[in-house]
């Protein structure tokens, strides 16, 4: 069973749509693009079958003592394994991340 992430996307101050993120197959996922960058406003979900998603969101600061700059990244797992532990009625799982997207790219 096929299980996907609801995002939303947010322009302005408000949410716009929902982008559906696909669970299953998910290798890894780290900080950055998919040109291996790090930054700290876009974290990158690698598939077994070669594509990315790339998701835009709002910075969570450059790592130091007190910030890993992995907070998005961390959030996302939790919700990636919460969605694939759900039951096979519920497709979708809602991803509210502290940190506001405002874009979702498939490569």
């Amino acid at each position: 069973m096929e299980k996907f992430l609801s995002v939303p996307i947010w322009a302005a101050g408000v949410i716009v749509n929902y982008q559906l993120v696909p669970c299953t197959d998910i290798k890894v996922i780290e900080v950055g693009n998919q040109a291996g960058a790090a930054t700290a406003t876009t974290t990158t979900l690698f598939y077994g079958d070669g594509s990315d998603v790339v998701i835009t969101h709002a910075t969570v600061g450059a790592p130091s003592a007190t910030n890993s700059g992995t907070q998005f990244r961390q959030e996302l797992q939790i919700a990636v394994v919460e969605a694939l532990q759900s039951s096979w009625t519920n497709p979708s799982l809602v991803f509210s991340p502290t940190f506001q997207v405002s874009a979702i790219v498939f490569i």
